[in-house]
């Protein structure tokens, strides 16, 4: 009977944590995002602090290599395309002089779900092109 109470209490914390959390799947990833953090159900933000020109070149790179660029506007720091038939979006904003913001965002079937995956991975493919 104990374990069974046990077993029940257990249930209830894990519960309890992941409607705290907000997205108990987003408040475990953060920590693993590479220097990155994610900031909703299917975006990846990381501050760089690497130029604004060779975060584009790499961004624009990585997804060129996995997929197909559809749009591409520097001086306004978006670069949307298509990778597996999930929807990147890939934001770029000059924080201060030296850092730079990334966002990465990924939804799939029509852009009806997040796609998180995609997002944490283009990412992290990103980072290691810069490394």
């Amino acid at each position: 009977m104990k374990r069974k109470f046990k077993g029940f209490l257990l249930g209830m914390l894990i519960l309890s944590i992941g409607f705290t959390s907000s997205g108990c799947v987003l408040f475990l990833l953060g920590a693993g995002a590479t220097g990155g953090y994610a900031i909703s159900k299917d975006e990846i933000e990381g501050m760089l602090d690497k130029s604004y020109n060779d975060v584009w070149k790499a961004s624009e790179q990585v997804l060129r290599k996995d997929g197909l660029v559809m749009l591409s506007l520097k001086d306004k720091g978006e670069i949307d395309g298509e990778v597996e038939g999930s929807k990147i979006e890939i934001r770029l904003e000059q924080v201060t002089p030296k850092t730079v913001r990334l966002r990465v965002k990924g939804r799939k079937l029509k852009n009806l779900f997040p796609d998180i995956k995609k997002a944490q991975n283009t990412f992290n493919k990103i980072m290691k092109e810069l490394a």
